[in-house]
């Protein structure tokens, strides 16, 4: 049967490095000055192999010492690992190892079908969807990376629909003869190709699997049949009630995840017990369905744990409050005021927020006796909880607090008040905040001019925007840009000299306020302040529409700076102007020297239909930039039939690019992709990849040899016979490489 051929022992020709990610990593390193010892090779392999670049770099750096038995694949993967650290580590040891390890043994130890490949090859498979192969699907389906397994079955679901019913039985005998493998993977992948079909297959296969005796082989069960729950099928209680006191944690949280797909039909007590299992996660879940359902018998138990154990989890704490928070109206208020004076700050805080639950039933009192407490935590706190009902209290108590000594709790009083600006009583809070804008606390100073607003006597505000603290400036101005030609423009031009963006930013968007008196080339000049001020500049620009001269956004598209000509772009596009849009401008951008302005610029026409002649869209596809050819691939996806059809399909051999290639070709020439799929097909039976697809294997041969301090010549002499490669993305990597490597292309091998 083809689904338990050899082949799928292994998954492709993943190399050892990418095989053993998933591996446990030892920390008690073999000693260095036991290399020979037979676990040195495995334990560097498995640092090799980390995500951790504190880990790899040493183990790379250890490899050496290995002399002519360093793994030569895994320190060539590392030349074209993210972190440019590892690269460099690479790059030294195998200069160290050129007296041990050839060229040629280097030459042979370059990876051989990467699985970027196979992702590329399952992607074409994708875009076919029906009418994919079935054979090369099936054998992936038993691949070892289980999200490239479970992508390829979601291809193979589709073609389902097309076989013949010789087909359809031979793969249901495959499953069953899978099921009966005594290898446990096997077992799995039988119950994963199960659920292809649906309801065909009965429940009970599945059900019997939660008895295997290997513990990965029933939670692929009960995977499979928490699908079975989320697409609405009844499933029975007992067997999954049963694996909640299963030994391994998996199961019982996996098991537990089923049964709340179908909540409302679970036995309260069953719940209830669940709230005491050893595993966090069965307990967190137990809650939440116990809280959805509104069961009140768990609310003293609940409050018991909250107010009596500090040391709760995080994320306990975070689902037993959100339930209390649910069932506020049954929460009794005793505990809640007898924790108020717990020693233990933790507590004390959970009483605090658990009495804001209460709602109108919070009392007052308890809470206006902590204003002053001695922690500051707890002070912030109950300035949060009275903020919900500040009409219950003396509006003094937290204008006062902008005073506090803790600076933290001064800030917490501000957002109080300032939040709830609107529903203050105007009359009253004057004689309570004018004495504040002499109070030598910036906080109190700034809170008390953004509530008293107009109020604030105009000497006051205008001396205010030269206060020595930013916020208070900020404050100010934004006072005065509500009060229109009270204001002497003179004192927003000053301002904008200020040193704080923040400040620059709200004078800008108070000039914008200004009306027929708004000086719309000084905002236009603002464009070229620092990046925040710009972008304030460009989004108040584009508030004010046709008020922004046209001529003075076209004459941006010039600008020296490469994110003014980015927002001239941009503005054009927003604005509706009479005039007519400079189209051939931003075609003559596509040539521009910054790569985000060209990509801008492709974008601004495709919005704009104006993608005839295609030429240099074609010619983009070139570009240095791939954000740039992604781009002009959207653009030739609007042309459809038109489109040309070789330079597009040559992408696909590039790894950065064939997937926006295929969506492309999906739009303009399906009829390649079938073509394609051919060569697709070999790469997922294991017969290698052909020169398009191989091209991303070139690739990074070039990359892994460019990134070498000294190859020897024979690395070198693969570098210019890639130059020979027909697909141009590997041509410009191996001449990337030459060049890095101080060579010039045109230049004969020595």
């Amino acid at each position: 049967m083809y689904l338990a051929n050899n082949a799928t022992e292994h998954f492709y020709s993943y190399s050892i490095a990418q095989r053993m990610l998933h591996l446990t990593l030892q920390h008690n390193m073999t000693s260095i000055d036991h290399l020979d010892d037979s676990n040195a090779l495995e334990q560097i392999l498995q640092e090799l192999a980390s995500f951790d670049s504190a880990k790899k770099i040493p183990a790379i750096h250890r490899a050496v010492l290995l002399q002519e038995r360093a793994p030569r694949k895994q320190l060539l993967l590392a030349l074209v690992h993210r972190n440019a650290a590892v690269r460099a580590a690479a790059a030294d040891a195998i200069e160290t190892l050129q007296q041990w390890i050839t060229d040629e043994q280097w030459l042979e130890a370059m990876p051989k079908n990467p699985w970027q490949i196979f992702f590329a090859a399952r992607d074409i498979m994708a875009a076919l969807g029906k009418d994919a192969p079935i054979r090369p699907l099936l054998l992936s389906t038993s691949a070892q990376n289980k999200s490239f397994r479970h992508s390829i079955q979601s291809i193979l679901r589709l073609t389902i629909p097309q076989w013949s019913s010789e087909t359809h039985d031979h793969f249901i005998q495959g499953c069953k003869q899978l099921r009966q493998h005594a290898n446990a993977k096997y077992r799995i992948i039988a119950l994963e190709m199960f659920n292809l079909m649906g309801d065909e297959v009965p429940l009970e296969v599945f059900l019997s699997a939660l008895n295997d005796n290997d513990t990965r082989v029933r939670l692929a069960a009960i995977e499979q049949l928490r699908k079975r729950g989320q697409q609405g099928n009844p499933l029975p209680v007992e067997p999954f009630a049963a694996l909640l006191s299963d030994p391994d944690t998996r199961i019982r949280v996996s098991s537990m995840e089923v049964l709340r797909i179908q909540e409302d039909t679970l036995p309260i007590d069953l719940l209830i017990a669940a709230m005491h299992n050893a595993d966090e996660a069965v307990v967190h879940m137990a809650i939440r369905i116990l809280g959805h359902r509104k069961v009140i018998q768990i609310i003293p138990e609940l409050l018991a744990q909250l107010l009596e154990d500090a040391n709760d989890p995080e994320e306990y704490d975070y689902i037993a409050m959100n339930v209390l928070d649910d069932l506020h109206e049954h929460i009794p208020l005793e505990p809640l005021l007898e924790a108020l004076s717990s020693e233990t700050k933790k507590i004390r805080l959970r009483a605090i927020l658990l009495l804001s639950y209460l709602k109108e039933r919070m009392p007052i009192e308890p809470l206006l006796a902590l204003v002053e407490h001695k922690d500051p935590d707890t002070r912030k706190q109950v300035l949060w909880v009275l903020s919900d009902h500040l009409t219950r209290i003396p509006i003094e108590v937290i204008i006062n607090k902008l005073k506090d000594r803790k600076k933290t709790v001064r800030q917490t009083a501000s957002w109080v008040l300032l939040g709830h600006n609107n529903e203050l009583p105007g009359e009253r809070l004057l004689p309570l905040l004018l004495p504040l804008l002499d109070c030598p606390e910036n906080i109190a100073r700034a809170t008390a001019i953004t509530l008293l607003g107009k109020h604030v006597p105009m000497a006051r505000l205008l001396a205010a925007t030269h206060d020595h603290k930013w916020t208070v400036r900020h404050a100010a101005i934004k006072v005065l840009g509500t009060m229109g030609e009270q204001v002497p423009l003179d004192v927003f031009l000053e301002a904008l000299c200020d040193r704080n963006l923040r400040v620059r930013s709200e004078v800008l968007l108070a000039l914008s306020e200004q009306g027929a008196r708004t000086p719309t080339s000084i905002i236009f000049a603002a464009l070229h302040d620092r990046r925040r001020v710009s972008e304030a500049a460009a989004e108040i620009l584009e508030k004010l529409g046709e008020r922004v001269p046209h001529a003075l956004v076209v004459q941006a598209l010039n600008d020296p700076l490469v994110h003014v000509r980015k927002i001239a772009i941009h503005l054009l596009l927003t604005i509706p102007y009479e005039e007519a849009f400079p189209v051939e401008t931003l075609r003559g951008m596509l040539q521009d020297s910054a790569a985000s302005v060209r990509e801008t610029a492709i974008l601004a026409l495709n919005q704009l239909e104006a993608i005839e002649p295609a030429e240099p869209f074609i010619a983009a596809l070139n570009d240095s930039d791939n954000d740039v050819r992604k781009a002009a691939l959207l653009v030739l996806a609007k042309l459809g039939e038109h489109a040309p059809q070789e330079p597009i399909k040559a992408l696909l051999g590039e790894k950065e690019l064939y997937s926006d290639a295929i969506t492309c070709l999906q739009k303009t020439h399906p009829a390649v992709l079938r073509e394609v799929a051919q060569e697709a097909s070999d790469i997922l039976l294991y017969k290698g990849a052909g020169q398009l697809l191989g091209s991303q294997e070139q690739e990074y041969a070039a990359d892994m040899i460019g990134n070498m301090h000294n190859p020897g010549p024979l690395l070198v002499k693969r570098l210019f016979e890639l130059l020979d490669w027909p697909y141009r993305g590997v041509r410009i990597k191996a001449e990337q490489a030459l060049r890095k490597l101080g060579r010039e292309p045109l230049c004969p091998h020595v």
